[in-house]
C-alpha cells in the first residue's frame, strides 16, 4: 500500500502545504492506494478503520491534535482512494520569518497487515501587523486645546500586532507637527495639542480644515 500527498508548494522542499497561522480550518486531502483491500489509516498516532473512515460523523468527533494544529478526517472516496481532511494551525510563537513545520505522519495498513507510510509536512506562517488609519479633529481656539485617543484602540478599526504580541508595540515619543505637537505613549494613547499661535491655524475662515 502507498500513500501520496499532493504538494502545494513545488518550490518549497520542506513543505506540503503552508498556510498562515489565522487561516482557520483549511480543506486538503491526500490519496492511499492498498490493492489488497484497505483495513485502516494512522494519522499521527490515531487509527481509523475502513468502517469508521466512511462514517462522516465518527470523523467530525475525532479530531487529532497535531504538534502544532488540529487535523480532522472529512471523509473517504473507496472508489478513489483520496482522504479529504480539514487542517486548523495554532496561533504560534514565531522567531523569525520561516514557516513552523507540523510534521503529521501517515500510515496505510491494507487487508493482509502490510502497511506504507507517508508524512505530510504543513508550513505555518506568522501573522503580520495589521494598521488602521486613526483620525480625530479639533476646532481652532478650542478650550481645552487639545485633542486625545488611541492608535491601537481608536474607531474606525482597531490595530492588530499579530500572534506574537509584542507587550510594547509602540515606542512613545513626543514630536513637532506642522500645527501642533503630537504625545504618544506606549499603550498606543496620545494627546494632539493644537499651537493656536500658528499663523496658518489662525488663518482659517469658518467651515475651513487644514
Amino acid at each position: 500500500p502507498t500513500i501520496t500527498v499532493p504538494d502545494q508548494t513545488p518550490s518549497d522542499a520542506g513543505t506540503d502545504l503552508v498556510l498562515p497561522e489565522t487561516a482557520g480550518p483549511t480543506a486538503e486531502n491526500f490519496t492511499v492506494t492498498a490493492p489488497a483491500g484497505l483495513a485502516s489509516i494512522t494519522v499521527d498516532g490515531t487509527t481509523f478503520t475502513l468502517a469508521q473512515l466512511g462514517t462522516p460523523a465518527y470523523l467530525a468527533a475525532h479530531p487529532i491534535t497535531t504538534p502544532d494544529g488540529t487535523l480532522t478526517l472529512t471523509g473517504y472516496d473507496a472508489g478513489t482512494g483520496q482522504v479529504s481532511y480539514s487542517y486548523d494551525p495554532d496561533v504560534l510563537s514565531h522567531t523569525g520569518s520561516a514557516p513552523i513545520i507540523d510534521p503529521i505522519s501517515l500510515t496505510v495498513t491494507d487487508a493482509n497487515g502490510i502497511t506504507g507510510t507517508g508524512q505530510i509536512n504543513i508550513g505555518i506562517t506568522d501573522s503580520l501587523p495589521v494598521a488602521v488609519d486613526d483620525a480625530a479633529s479639533i476646532t481652532e481656539d478650542a478650550s481645552p486645546n487639545t485633542v486625545t485617543g488611541n492608535v491601537l484602540t481608536d474607531a474606525p478599526g482597531t490595530d492588530t500586532v499579530g500572534a506574537d504580541v509584542n507587550p510594547s508595540p509602540i515606542t512613545p515619543a513626543t514630536v513637532t507637527l506642522a500645527h501642533g505637537d503630537l504625545a504618544l505613549n506606549a499603550d498606543g494613547s496620545y494627546a494632539y495639542t493644537l499651537n493656536n499661535a500658528d499663523p496658518a491655524v489662525n488663518a482659517l475662515n469658518d467651515g475651513e480644515t487644514l
